[in-house]
């Protein structure tokens, strides 16, 4: 306790010899306060000082107004939130009609099994057929076995 004295005491003795430091520390701790009690005042009407004895009709009426406004903010948000979604959708909708895209249709593909055998009968060794497919050697093996085709060995 007395080390934590002593430094506090060492501290407030440097600050006093740096006047720039001591304020710019003191703005750095007090801004934010302030300025957290001065939006709760304006915004919310909360008093941090005591006038005298609040009926609590008083404290309703801040309420309601804190609450009206949450609600017009709320509503404000969405009006933006609609009106920047819809105005995003018809900038995209005329981009794409001015660039001419239309939506492909993806090609048809020939199922695994079909490809499969197509390469296994051009020749191609299970090991090329699995990096072409995306597959496991093993995988290709397995399923061409199934089918009943004749492997092709690579040559080493």
């Amino acid at each position: 306790m007395a080390f934590a004295i002593e430094t506090v005491s060492q501290l407030l003795a440097w600050l006093r010899h740096e006047p720039v430091v001591s304020a710019a520390l003191t703005m750095l701790l007090l801004g934010p306060g302030a300025v957290c009690c001065w939006l709760a005042h304006h915004v919310a009407g909360v008093r941090l000082v005591h006038t005298g004895p609040h009926p609590f009709g008083a404290h309703r009426r801040h309420t309601d107004r804190l609450e009206a406004r949450v609600a017009s903010l709320v509503t404000a948000l969405t009006l933006l939130t609609d009106s920047t979604e819809s105005a995003l959708k018809e900038a995209f909708t005329g981009l794409e009609r001015l660039s001419g895209a239309m939506a492909l249709a993806p090609e048809p593909r020939v199922a695994a099994p079909q490809r499969l055998k197509a390469a296994a009968a051009q020749g191609r060794t299970p090991r090329e057929i699995a990096i072409a497919e995306g597959l496991s050697e093993a995988e290709v093996r397995l399923r061409l076995r199934l089918q009943g085709v004749e492997l092709a060995e690579a040559h080493v």
